[in-house]
């Protein structure tokens, strides 16, 4: 299952596609919008509306929503059960060298 804009799609090629779809349409839109421009003034106030809606989305999305985690385990400490299961390996192998000399 992949979610897009919210969205919940089956397959792992429709969301991409509505993605592009709504990234190239919201390209369009701001150059369309960029090119009525005409003087330094009405750029920069262009540049500050976008910033601001950047601002406030990001901080929507980073405050409101939680991001749930998929896997069972801290990737930490996956990595340290496997460096002990290979130290006890290690360790293992060491008596056995000992006990045949």
């Amino acid at each position: 299952m992949t979610i897009v804009y919210g969205f919940e799609f089956e397959t792992a090629v429709e969301p991409f596609a509505v993605y592009r779809l709504f990234n190239s349409l919201g390209i369009c839109v701001a150059m369309a919008s960029q090119s009525q421009l005409t003087s330094l003034s009405g750029y920069r106030a262009f540049f500050i509306i976008c910033f601001i809606i950047t601002m406030v989305s990001q901080s929507i999305m980073a405050f409101v929503f939680t991001f749930k985690n998929k896997t069972n385990k801290p990737k930490d400490q996956s990595i340290n059960e496997e460096a002990s299961k290979t130290e006890t390996l290690i360790n293992e192998r060491k008596k056995e060298l000992e006990m045949s000399i």
